[in-house]
């Protein structure tokens, strides 16, 4: 963690460490995390200084750590039928939204060698969030809307 605080030309404290481990402990019980905070208090840095360390832990074999992807999107910059997906009532079609397509790349049996980050950056929104809570359920699985479970 040292090495890539100080890479990212980072202060080191006892508090950013201790929110550090609080954000790995929280992320190795649950499958979806929301980090929330004021603007500019190191929310994405804590985020990414952790995945680069893991990545470390993962190149050094240490604690069978794994590396980490990360693919953040702001889900306010989309409508819902595009971060969801839409279901077209004319031709009966389902066509993927966002989050959909982003799952499945990350369900891939070859990805599995590495931790799957999505990053919802931006603004809380409650309808968004709700949906979230709604699709994604403990079997950490995504339940679309068509019918299918990714």
């Amino acid at each position: 963690m040292s090495k890539n605080l100080k890479k990212g030309n980072f202060t080191e404290s006892p508090y950013f460490k201790l929110k550090l481990t609080q954000l790995y402990e929280m992320i190795i019980v649950r499958h979806g995390v929301m980090v929330v905070g004021l603007p500019f208090s190191t929310k994405s840095t804590t985020i990414n200084i952790l995945a680069e360390t893991l990545g470390d832990c993962a190149i050094a074999g240490i604690m069978e750590e794994k590396k980490v992807e990360i693919c953040t999107m702001n889900p306010k910059s989309l409508k819902l039928t595009e971060f969801y997906g839409n279901f077209d009532e004319i031709s009966h079609d389902w066509f993927d939204g966002v989050l959909a397509t982003w799952f499945r790349k990350f369900a891939d049996p070859e990805a599995l060698q590495n931790r799957r980050w999505l990053l919802f950056d931006g603004p809380v929104d409650t309808l968004w969030i709700e949906s979230m809570n709604t699709v994604l359920d403990d079997s950490k699985k995504l339940c679309l809307n068509s019918g299918e479970v990714i």
